[in-house]
């Protein structure tokens, strides 16, 4: 009898700790920033702050920005890989650093930042 009372003592400690390590833990939320799809959308750095801000206000607390998509070229400066400049038709050249804007940026909104070059 002494032994289930223990038992059921430790299991009921456990779970308390167990669920109270975890009521400060704020869940991810995550959303996905595609290359090939928003490459016309993210032209200007007007536009990715706009998103990110949307993002931000509805919830989301961390981004996956895609950076090479299935090209081989890449949206961001690299001494390796070229620049990703032509989708679908649709050029873009940009003077500025597509990925340490969107990381600069999701920094000063207050989101974490994930990037996929997969």
């Amino acid at each position: 009898m002494l032994n289930k009372s223990i038992i059921s003592f430790f299991l009921l400690l456990f779970a308390t700790c167990s669920f109270a390590g975890n009521r400060g833990k704020e869940q991810p939320k995550y959303l996905w920033f595609d290359a090939e799809a928003n490459f016309e959308r993210f032209a200007s750095k007007d536009s990715i702050s706009y998103y990110l801000e949307k993002a931000k206000s509805v919830g989301f607390n961390q981004v996956v920005v895609d950076v090479k998509p299935i090209y081989g070229e890449v949206l961001y400066k690299s001494k390796i890989l070229p620049p990703l400049t032509t989708v679908n038709g649709k050029v873009i050249h940009r003077d500025w650093d597509y990925l340490q804007y969107f990381i600069n940026e999701a920094r000063r909104l207050g989101l974490k930042v994930t990037v996929s070059t997969a």
